[in-house]
């Protein structure tokens, strides 16, 4: 069986240069690539196809790619290999620059194997000497105890939000609030919305080099990924984040870890760096990246990830009433990347509140709610609507009456429109009277006054038409 040779010394490994076109490889072959002494002790593993295959694989050839199964073998050396022809020592991280994927990952387990053999000479025990039971395992020579290599869980997250910018918004220089949609010209939007998103980068007190990263932790006892996730972030940084999803896993040879990657979303809270463990941070988009980490971390691909393909959103226009309880009730949905209150459908310009509450400027209070459609459908949003309103009731939700708590779905998509009559006729199914919600494109849209946006995240008791359960039914739906 073919053999692949992991040999490293002080956190080098031993590589291969070839001779013609200087391309790096891990050595092979049935004797060691440089003489051993007799206390070098060489652990063998079994390596079998399924775990040669890797993806995302490097551009370098691999060597063993193509092989069914080989040999792993491991040993520690006592000084670092020079001036031999062919061979050079190397850097465990710097080796992922001129390593297959596959090879990289024989050279990390292996690091990984000598880092655990090195800190399990004596029982943890009784304190007696341990000897090797199997390729992978040791046993207590006095008490019996066996040990075996244990991973330390870390998480890793990166965290966006968007950029608020719609296809046809404007800011009105006088008041600062962002318009959508042109009242001179009749107010139409056509089209979705364009949304970009900016990251969450995080430069850590311990880092070598001047890099920023994403927030990262250790797993703790009893809680789940996801709860790290949450803790991580609210510690290092003070803000809240939703729509939590898993990216990948890699593992971390440094000395012995497993990063499990996440992605999340911004949902509400102001920026506050734990100074014990940061020493800077800050939102950042695509064209004002500061130097992020090389191409060998999770951190890196999922930075990658952000960079190369932008994620496309919708948005859709709902009026349910009282725009604070509605607004919360969205957020809580998982997909739903932004919300914002405003004014939609009416026939002045610049409307503020006090002017929509004399029902004289024909304008709703309406939510614009940005979904992420792989993650949630249109559909799935306005049977949700549905159920948080009195679909049947003109002018009235709960306790508050006028044409500004009227009802209505706008959209900006034409495309949108076979969706929306879908929901709405299967809706009425289940009503002896007529639908008294509006169904219409958009015309125009003003956002409201800055302390209406995120109302119960600042106001937990404030006023609300909505009961309570609707807030955890919302956070509960399943989308799928």
């Amino acid at each position: 069986m073919n053999t692949v040779w992991a040999c490293l010394c002080a956190g080098d490994i031993l590589l291969r240069k070839g001779a013609e076109d200087g391309a790096f490889s891990l050595p092979t072959g049935d004797e060691p690539p440089v003489p051993l002494k007799p206390w070098n002790v060489v652990t063998k593993l079994e390596i079998k196809d399924d775990r040669l295959k890797m993806k995302d694989s490097q551009a370098q050839p691999s060597l063993i790619s193509n092989l069914s199964s080989l040999i792993l073998s491991v040993v520690r050396l006592d000084r670092p290999v020079v001036d031999v022809e062919g061979l050079e020592m190397m850097g465990l991280r710097a080796s992922f620059q001129v390593l297959s994927q596959e090879e990289y990952t024989l050279a990390g387990k292996a690091a990984e194997l000598i880092y655990w053999d090195q800190n399990t000479k004596y029982c943890g025990c009784c304190g007696a000497p341990t000897k090797w039971m199997t390729d992978i395992s040791k046993k207590c020579s006095e008490c019996g105890k066996e040990w075996w290599p244990s991973v330390g869980t870390a998480i890793i997250v990166r965290v966006t939000r968007p950029i608020v910018s719609t296809g046809s918004a404007v800011i009105n220089p006088a008041s600062g609030r962002r318009v959508v949609g042109d009242p001179a010209s009749g107010g139409r939007v056509v089209g979705d919305s364009v949304a970009d998103t900016e990251i969450l980068l995080v430069r850590a007190k311990n880092f070598r080099r001047p890099h920023h990263g994403l927030v990262a932790g250790f797993l703790e006892t009893g809680e789940s990924l996801v709860d790290a996730v949450r803790r991580e972030v609210r510690e290092e940084t003070g803000i809240e984040i939703k729509n939590i999803r898993y990216f990948d896993s890699q593992p971390w040879p440094y000395p012995f870890g497993l990063m499990v990657g996440f992605t999340a979303d911004y949902a509400g809270g102001e920026l506050r760096l734990q100074k014990e463990e940061l020493s800077e941070g800050g939102w950042f988009t695509r064209d004002n990246m500061p130097q992020i980490p090389d191409k060998a971390s999770i951190a890196r691909r999922l930075i990658d990830d952000w960079l190369e393909s932008p994620r496309p959103t919708k948005d859709i226009y709902l009026a349910g009433g009282c725009f604070w309880g509605t607004e919360h009730y969205f957020k809580q949905i998982e997909g739903v990347v932004l919300t914002e209150v405003g004014f939609a459908n009416g026939h002045t310009e610049n409307p503020t509140y006090k002017e929509v509450y004399t029902d004289t400027t024909g304008f709703a209070e309406t939510v614009l709610v940005r979904f992420y459609p792989d993650v949630v459908s249109l559909e799935f949003l306005l049977r949700m609507f549905f159920k948080a309103i009195d679909p049947t009731s003109l002018n009235k939700q709960g306790h508050d009456e006028g044409t500004r708590y009227r009802t209505g779905v706008y959209y900006t998509d034409p495309a949108d429109l076979p969706v929306i009559e879908k929901v709405f006729a299967e809706e009425q199914k289940s009503y002896e009277q007529p639908l008294a919600v509006e169904k219409l494109p958009l015309q125009n849209f003003y956002t409201a006054e800055e302390y209406h946006q995120d109302y119960l995240d600042k106001n937990p008791d404030g006023y609300c038409h909505l009961p309570l359960s609707l807030f955890e039914f919302a956070r509960k739906a399943n989308i799928r």
